[in-house]
């Protein structure tokens, strides 16, 4: 339950700062980066995970990055959350984070379209959607 608390904690910050500024801090992201690399190293290290797992669990994460380096519309901030969080969840809670996330975004988007308070060339903070989905991945499961 701890490591629900710190990661709801992280992604309220990110959140923020997405909000705010369309901008995550480096050092922010590389210090959970860190935490979240240690604490699965010693459980890769006392047996209780499997390497393989964390293939499938950073695709989110690589997808985004991978859709912000050819397209520009989303930023790398969300790729490298989105990353982060896929090795810290497992990679069947980092899909469905995932589906979640984009479900929200897109819910969002299009009622902003349909009351004309955005075009297709707006930009929204995506880790919000992060934030809502872990929120209601870890409630419903």
């Amino acid at each position: 339950m701890w490591k629900f608390g710190i990661m709801i904690l992280c992604l309220f910050l990110f959140s923020i700062y997405d909000i705010r500024s369309q901008k995550i801090p480096t050092a922010l992201l590389a210090i959970s980066g860190l935490c979240v690399l240690i604490a699965e190293s010693c459980l890769l290290y006392k047996g209780q995970t499997h390497i393989a797992s964390y293939g499938i669990a950073v695709l989110p994460g690589a997808i985004l990055i991978l859709t912000a380096y050819l397209t520009g519309k989303i930023g790398y901030g969300d790729g490298l959350v989105m990353l982060i969080l896929g090795i810290a969840a497992g990679y069947k809670k980092s899909l469905v984070i995932f589906m979640i996330s984009l479900m929200l975004a897109a819910i969002l988007s299009a009622l902003l379209l349909l009351l004309r308070k955005a075009d297709r060339n707006t930009r929204i903070p995506f880790v919000p959607f992060i934030t809502a989905a872990v929120l209601t991945s870890y409630f419903i499961s």
